[in-house]
């Protein structure tokens, strides 16, 4: 049984609304523990247009006004993005090992020539994948414009200028403004053509340079005249700070409209903003800082992805004359969260053609933006090459710990005409061909040390402290790794330093599956003498093939031992001193929030240290070292990381049905999406953690799987039983509160607060929409099932009503009850799981409202940036009992 982890990588929704961020990350107990997906974290705003209801509050009036000099028409004011009074929205948002031991070929007495093996089946031939190919529609031009037209800034009656800045609302000149202070921007512009506009045209304001709102159009009749008056957003978007600014009014940047005169479309002016009258005491700066990046979603092939095939996540063909589709993705790889929103600017050869928003990010949050389709209406353009560019935090709203990594950029190519039709092939795993005969292989058997076994006391599959003193018990293990029956007999050699000691002989054939094994063989000491050392031991299986086996290779095992003399010196458990304790953690802080990767990158990696920090966590959770546990905890890079989930599931689908293949091969490809999974293999409890990620991302991950690791201890019946979902539930349930534990204790102990969040509007998302994730995917994901029980266990059991008072009144369970509840969750017969979890969900609705709330209850309002809680631990701080 594996569970499976995935790490808080929050998904981002593809729709225009439910777009908080979802985190929850899973890692495993006897299985890989998986994250779920990107979860809804974007903020949608739709483009400003001019077409609004004339006398709207909030909109602008549309249509000819009467004026002492020109007929104006008042043109609708954008909303700030994600306001949702605002019709005329200009920017649009998107929705947004140890190693096993080596099998050396062992140099065994002469073997006679093998008898010829059986002919096999030819196997099936491979089915190739079939394509069908799915037409893209092209798009046909509107009719040509003639040149009929300039559009152009121009000053109404009664205004100084085309473009006005003032510190108060209804000014027609402009004032002194003030930095901090809120900003009134007017602006008007003409057709000054012989021929009415009726197409569209877009209007922006910049501010050094840098957009800062766009307006949509379609009709500016002849010798009209178009304004905004009194655009207050500008602190929303930017803070100017004190000095001078240029501010200027761009007509149609696009060049979507065809004018007699394509000079005169800007307007410009410098302005100087003052320092506040009374000035703010200066903010210190954060120690702790976010950093927002492109960042490449699952299954795309770039942090920006730009193609003709709607759907598609790759770079795909491009046509004028084809719609384009774009998306983008981008990530809070900080240490801090952000709480303004957060805006991305898309540009085409330097011409910004889209704006989009995302309402704050925590740290480790990625988001995706849906596919935006309206390139080709935005701006004019011809065949041949361009360069599409994203920049992330134009106007450096936003403090960054790295302000050089906020832009991407693709050299693109779009061609005339229809392009080719898309490929869709049926779907096609290839799957392994199974095996015609049987396969002898070193056995492993849970619980022991391996295919041989060393020790001076009898029946135990565990290796002892050795001594030339006291006798020695061999035990060695054979395994049939298949479906087929060995049915003949074999025989194994055991070589003890290269010398041929014991030829065993196994008769009674072999099961699938089946383990054989010769216990406590005593005659060691007696055939050879054994000196003080090293010494080294090896089985060969069947050396003269007198069974026919798949895989002939994996017939040799070899292991290393160490006798000493006299009475071997009895193991203690390890006590660790709070003194030993403090220095394993003395580097706590600066390990969580290095930047370094653990595996995998340059430099010699930080796998010592996470295993240091893992085993104080554990210790202080458990009162146990990991050093004194049967575990084997796997640090690698993501390339080991993929391959020992391959090892693993060739394994199984060796001694697997044919029919099962399908459910494998899914089953293995989930667990490649994972950060980290608990297992079974070489004869003990196996935790795997992709650590090409930093020690936070780590450390997090194997938390969680060590919560898997302690429910594999204490009660090992979870992981052998038939995995029931509610049973697959209440491990997650377990691992995530043991999770919890393990960062309350190391936080108790070192004395630094770990998982406390501010009160913005970031947080709020990440609560609802994880949550509304775990309601919606209860019934099909146990991990989502597993948080839910927490909170119901102390909500709904009676027998922990003391928990749920401590919750409500406190908003949070402290240490001692988080030990109590994860002692419950581990501890639960398996005959009762499935009772248990059904009287707990029947409540649920009666309790979800008030998991929302505690939830929300834990932020913060004034909490400083710097003592923010660590991004990887959101989960378990906001979002568990």
């Amino acid at each position: 049984m594996l569970t499976a982890c995935f790490m808080p990588v929050p998904r981002a929704s593809d729709s225009v609304s439910g777009d908080a961020a979802r985190v929850p990350y899973y890692t495993a107990t006897s299985s890989p523990t998986a994250l779920p997906t990107e979860l809804p974290l974007e903020t949608l705003t739709g483009e400003p247009t001019a077409e609004s209801v004339a006398g709207s509050p909030g909109e602008g009036n549309v249509g000819p006004a009467v004026s002492p000099t020109a007929n104006v028409l008042v043109l609708a004011s954008p909303a700030p993005t994600n306001t949702a009074t605002a019709t005329a929205v200009l920017s649009t948002q998107s929705t947004a090992t140890p190693v096993p031991p080596t099998l050396e070929p062992a140099t065994p007495t002469p073997i006679p020539t093998a008898t010829p093996r059986p002919p096999r089946p030819s196997p099936t031939a491979t089915v190739q994948a079939q394509a069908t190919f799915v037409a893209v529609p092209t798009i046909s031009s509107g009719p040509e414009l003639s040149a009929d037209f300039n559009l152009k800034p121009k000053a109404p009656g009664g205004w100084s200028a085309p473009l006005l800045a003032a510190n108060e609302a209804g000014l027609q000149e402009n004032t002194e403004l003030f930095a901090g202070e809120d900003a009134f921007i007017s602006w008007a512009i003409t057709n000054e053509g012989p021929s009415d506009v009726q197409t569209l045209f877009f209007v922006d304001l910049t501010l050094d340079g840098v957009m800062l709102e766009r307006w949509r159009n379609t009709q500016l009749p002849a010798g009209f005249v178009g304004s905004v008056p009194d655009w207050r957003q500008l602190m929303d978007k930017v803070h100017p700070s004190p000095g001078p600014h240029t501010l200027a009014i761009v007509v149609d940047p696009t060049n979507l409209v065809p004018e007699t005169d394509e000079t005169d479309n800007v307007y410009e002016q410098e302005f100087t903003w003052s320092p506040a009258p009374t000035p703010e005491e200066p903010t210190p700066v954060p120690d702790r800082l976010p950093d927002l990046r492109p960042s490449t979603p699952d299954g795309w092939d770039s942090a920006l992805v730009v193609t003709s095939y709607q759907g598609d996540s790759k770079i795909g063909p491009l046509s004028v004359n084809s719609t384009t589709y774009v998306k983008v993705g981008l990530e809070n790889y900080g240490l801090a969260s952000v709480a303004e929103d957060i805006r991305v600017h898309l540009f085409l050869d330097g011409m910004m053609v889209r704006e989009l928003t995302w309402s704050g990010l925590v740290p480790g949050q990625a988001v995706k933006s849906s596919e935006w389709d309206d390139l080709l209406s935005v701006v004019a353009l011809d065949e041949g090459a361009h360069k599409l560019t994203m920049v992330i935090d134009p106007h450096n709203a936003i403090r960054e710990s790295d302000e050089s990594n906020n832009t991407f950029e693709l050299d693109l190519e779009w061609a005339s005409g229809a392009v080719e039709p898309r490929p869709v092939y049926d779907s096609y795993d290839p799957l392994p061909s199974p095996a015609f005969l049987p396969n002898l292989a070193p056995g492993w058997a849970f619980s022991h040390d391996g295919p041989i076994v060393v020790s001076h006391e009898k029946k135990t599959g565990v290796n002892s402290l050795l001594t030339v003193d006291q006798t020695p018990y061999v035990d060695i293990s054979v395994v049939n790794r298949s479906v087929h029956n060995v049915t003949g007999s074999f025989e194994v050699e055991l070589y003890f330093d290269g010398f041929l000691l014991k030829v065993f002989r196994i008769t009674g054939g072999v099961s699938p599956s089946e383990i054989v094994r010769v216990d406590d063989w005593a005659e060691l000491a007696d055939l050879i003498l054994i000196d003080p050392g090293v010494h080294t031991l090896q089985m060969v299986i069947d050396p003269y093939d007198e069974i026919w086996e798949e895989h002939e290779g994996d017939n040799v095992y070899e292991t290393t031992m160490v006798w000493g003399s006299g009475e071997p010196d009895v193991q203690e458990p390890i006590e660790y001193t709070d003194d030993e304790l403090r220095a394993m953690l003395f580097d706590f802080s600066a390990l969580m929030d290095s930047r370094q990767l653990v595996a995998g990158g340059e430099g010699t990696g930080l796998t010592d240290e996470v295993r240091r920090l893992a085993d104080a966590g554990y210790y202080l959770a458990t009162g146990e070292s990991l050093l004194d546990t049967r575990v084997d905890i796997y640090l690698l890079s993501h390339e080991e990381y993929l391959a020992w989930v391959d090892d693993s599931y060739a394994e199984r689908f060796a001694v697997a049905a044919e029919d099962q293949y399908q459910a494998l091969y899914d089953d293995r490809e989930r667990f490649k999406r994972t950060s980290g999974f608990k297992g079974r293999r070489y004869g003990k409890v196996a935790i795997v953690v992709d650590a090409e990620n930093t020690v936070a991302h780590v450390m997090a991950t194997l938390a969680h799987e060590l919560g898997h690791l302690r429910q594999d201890i204490v009660n090992p019946l979870l992981s052998e039983i038939e995995q029931f979902y509610s049973v697959n539930a209440v491990q997650e349930a377990q691992a995530q509160q043991f999770e919890k534990v393990f960062w309350l204790h190391i936080e108790d102990f070192i004395g630094t607060p770990l998982m406390r969040y501010p009160d913005h509007q970031g947080f709020q998302r990440y609560i609802e929409s994880t949550i509304d994730g775990w309601m919606e995917g209860r019934e099909s994901d146990e991990h989502d099932l597993g948080f839910l029980l927490q909170w119901l266990v102390v909500l709904d059991d009676p027998d922990f009503i003391h928990l749920r008072a401590e919750l409500e009144s406190t908003g949070r369970l402290g240490l001692e009850s988080a030990d109590e509840l994860f002692d419950h969750l581990v501890t639960l017969p398996a005959g009762r799981i499935v009772s248990y979890v059904a009287e707990r969900v029947v409540s649920l609705n009666t309790h979800r409202d008030a998991i929302y709330a505690l939830s929300k209850s834990r932020l913060l309002p004034e909490l400083h940036p710097n003592d923010e809680g660590l991004g990887v631990l959101v989960t378990p701080g906001l979002l568990t009992p």
